[in-house]
């Protein structure tokens, strides 16, 4: 994929970012910015992913109790 610079219409036609880094990056920030977008992370415990993405029992809990057929419309609308 090319360099994106709005990356406000990808968010928003995705439901799941994966962050499998294997560098120790501080605090990636594309987590932070998905979470503004309401996409959830799953990611490893290197560096700063598991301060960034929070509660990952959280997280685990809205994706496997969310209506996905229904956030699959959701980018179509």
């Amino acid at each position: 994929m090319p360099r994106v610079y709005d990356m406000e219409p990808l968010y928003r036609s995705h439901r799941l970012l994966l962050a499998p880094s294997a560098v120790e990056d501080a605090f990636p920030r594309v987590i932070t910015e998905a979470a503004l977008h309401g996409v959830a992370t799953i990611g490893t415990d290197r560096g700063g992913i598991p301060e960034a993405i929070g509660d990952a029992g959280s997280w685990a809990r809205v994706i496997r109790n969310a209506d996905h057929e229904a956030l699959g419309m959701r980018r179509w609308a």
